[in-house]
């Protein structure tokens, strides 16, 4: 008993010290990633609470009109020292649209069940850990970066699928895309993080704009998990 969970703790370590086997100068980017990452997450939670308190924040063309005018400027403003904070806000403006583009999800999900979205935000928190550490723990192999192809192909069936879907109006089809695309988003955070740390090796360290590339994927499960729980408390209810 006690060997066997010794072995449980010696795997869990493993993975909490995936970051002492990158170099140091490696680590030192990824915390700034994630860092990055986590003040962009807090303030597309503070885009969401201003949309369901404020109907201000209920223009959801201006919205975004204004996130996509802020990815387009944050990628086309270059990584310098001296740009680094407009780059910033340019990054955390895509960040707050973002939240408010969850708003509606979120009201309708809260007006289901409150505890929803947390268990949303708990699950993706729990997601994005797990397939990070096991991507940094094979990033000196590189094994995800195999994935790119198989997730563009992923990623036009998805699309296509969605698409046809406008016309269908199919709830198999709605279903489908759902789940392949949380599938997808799962295999984009094994890609994200090993490309990140690769260009990072070849002399890329826009920290911001690899911090953005993980929102995307954190935002794009947490909104998947968020519709997928909705609907099962919904299925539960009506039996």
């Amino acid at each position: 008993m006690r060997r066997h969970e010794t072995e449980e703790s010696n795997v869990f370590w493993n993975y909490i010290t995936s970051f002492d086997k990158l170099n140091l100068d490696t680590q030192h980017h990824l915390k700034k990633v994630y860092a990055t990452l986590t003040i962009s997450t807090l303030v597309a939670m503070l885009g969401s609470y201003a949309y369901i308190v404020s109907e201000f924040f209920r223009f959801g063309i201006i919205a975004l009109i204004v996130g996509i005018a802020s990815i387009v400027m944050l990628m086309t403003t270059k990584h310098t020292k001296n740009n680094v904070n407009i780059r910033t806000g340019y990054l955390m403006s895509f960040a707050f649209t973002s939240g408010i583009s969850l708003g509606p999800i979120i009201s309708i999900a809260m007006h289901i069940d409150e505890t929803i979205v947390m268990k949303a935000f708990a699950l993706t928190c729990i997601i994005f850990f797990c397939f990070s550490m096991a991507s940094l723990k094979s990033a000196s192999e590189r094994k995800y970066l195999y994935l790119g192809g198989t997730i563009l192909t992923l990623t036009s069936v998805v699309f296509s699928l969605s698409l046809a879907n406008l016309f269908f109006g199919s709830m198999l089809l709605f279903d489908i895309t759902l789940y392949a695309g949380l599938g997808m988003f799962l295999m984009y955070i094994l890609y994200d993080t090993q490309l990140i740390v690769y260009k990072f090796d070849n002399g890329d360290d826009d920290y911001i704009k690899h911090s953005l590339d993980l929102f995307i994927d954190f935002v794009a499960i947490f909104r998947r998990l968020v519709i997928i729980l909705a609907m099962n408390n919904e299925k539960k209810s009506k039996k």
